[in-house]
């Protein structure tokens, strides 16, 4: 081996040494822009969702015709009152259950005070709007009558 080869092998050691000295000071790279578009694409995506769940919308309204047959209430955090109204022509005939849901306690009283009486429910059918109160049926309850 001459001396010329020796210091060649030399100089690629410390220069070796030197690329492995300065890659482990070096910074990591900032976050390309293809990721920051990505991230805030799926933010402008997933918005609107999330705001349709948290404020929903009412679908329809009506009024259903018939027997309380119970109302509870139900919900740790958030108190709803879930209730079942029997429709039919009598009350000891056939009937068909239609489930419900109370957010107002007043509205709930009202219903429980008429209880086996025949009633017109006034409802909303809302959808989305479970995002923090929940409730077992999208038909809420909103106001109540007694007929004669």
């Amino acid at each position: 081996m001459t001396s010329s080869s020796v210091r060649i092998e030399l100089t690629r050691r410390e220069a070796a040494m030197r690329l492995t000295v300065e890659e482990l000071t070096m910074t990591p790279k900032p976050r390309s822009r293809s990721f920051i578009v990505a991230v805030a694409s799926a933010v402008a995506i997933l918005a609107p969702f999330l705001a349709w769940r948290a404020i929903g919308f009412t679908y329809s309204t009506g009024e259903r015709v018939g027997f309380v047959e119970s109302v509870s209430s139900a919900g740790t955090v958030c108190d709803t009152y879930e209730g079942t109204l029997m429709m039919g022509i009598s009350p000891g005939g056939p009937a068909t259950p239609w489930q419900f849901s109370v957010r107002d306690r007043r509205v709930a009283d009202e219903i429980v005070g008429l209880k086996g009486q025949r009633v017109a429910l006034h409802y909303r059918q809302e959808k989305g709007g479970q995002l923090v109160c929940f409730r077992k049926t999208e038909y809420v309850a909103t106001g109540v009558r007694r007929i004669d």
